[in-house]
C-alpha cells in the first residue's frame, strides 16, 4: 500500500509541476500577445498621424504650387 501511494504522490507531483510549467508558459505568452497588441496600436495610430501630416504637406504644397505659377 506505501509503495502505491508513494508512486501515486510522485505522479501527482510531476502533474504538478508540468501544470505549472504550462501555467507559466500560459502567463508569459498571454503577456507577450498584450505587449504586441499594444505595440500594434501604437504603430497604427503614429501611422494614422503620419498619413494626416502628408496630407497636410501635400496640400500646403500645392497650394504653394499653385501661387508660384498664378505668379508666372
Amino acid at each position: 500500500m506505501s509503495k502505491n501511494t508513494r508512486k501515486i504522490e510522485k505522479e501527482s507531483l510531476e502533474w504538478k509541476r508540468k501544470w505549472e510549467k504550462s501555467n507559466a508558459t500560459l502567463i508569459a505568452s498571454a503577456t507577450e500577445k498584450k505587449e504586441r497588441d499594444d505595440h500594434a496600436l501604437r504603430c497604427n495610430k503614429q501611422v494614422e498621424q503620419l498619413q494626416k501630416l502628408l496630407r497636410a504637406l501635400q496640400k500646403e504644397r500645392n497650394h504653394l504650387y499653385k501661387v508660384i505659377v498664378a505668379y508666372k
